[in-house]
């Protein structure tokens, strides 16, 4: 019998969304150890010649700048879609995203600054925090993409059927247990508690 009480639905619900959320977690378990067998190739300060880095951090700041505007326009469609489960998710990455931005724009001078005076030790703690910030804008775009992830391409097609034991009877033995009770010659109901 299916239970289609409010309790019984929420209940359903709460157990989808559970099921959801486990396979959302392995499915990013699972790309981020895809993520981890490819070797990535990340730029140090040691690689980058001093006169070099603020054109490093400028191309940077621009390819974040555009993460920042792709993240704005996920966060349009989700809109346009009316997925509020999308539309918290993109706008919590965007405001993310801005915020580190805006760490750039406020260290750039700072890195300018040092390799105009020639000071290196103060450019290398200034590329540093830079490279840090480009490096969660990366990781946040990566999060805001499975923000969207496509749940067709995660759970496949699905098809729902019901089938009913012929053997089940069609009584509801809740509409006759009154008729039970008298049957075996009980007057009363047995109390619940032994000292009524």
């Amino acid at each position: 019998m299916i239970d289609t009480s409010a309790s019984g639905k929420h209940q359903l619900i709460a157990v989808a969304v559970i099921f959801t959320a486990g396979l959302s977690q392995l499915t990013a378990q699972a790309r981020n150890r895809q993520q981890a067998d490819d070797p990535v190739e990340e730029v140090t300060r040691e690689d980058v010649p001093l006169g070099e880095r603020l054109s490093v951090v400028n191309d940077e700041e621009a390819r974040a700048r555009g993460v920042y505007r792709q993240v704005q326009n996920m966060l349009e469609q989700a809109r346009q879609e009316k997925d509020n489960i999308k539309i918290t998710c993109l706008d919590d990455k965007l405001t993310q995203i801005h915020t580190n931005l805006r760490g750039i724009e406020e260290r750039k001078p700072g890195l300018d600054q040092a390799v105009a005076s020639g000071d290196r030790a103060s450019a290398d703690h200034q590329f540093a925090m830079l490279n840090t910030y480009v490096a969660k804008i990366n990781a946040l775009q990566a999060e805001a993409e499975r923000c969207v992830g496509d749940s067709d391409i995660v759970l496949g097609e699905s098809e729902n059927s019901l089938s009913v034991d012929e053997d089940v009877s069609e009584q509801d033995p809740a509409r006759d247990s009154l008729d039970t009770y008298q049957n075996i010659g009980t007057d009363q109901l047995p109390h619940a508690s032994g000292y009524f």
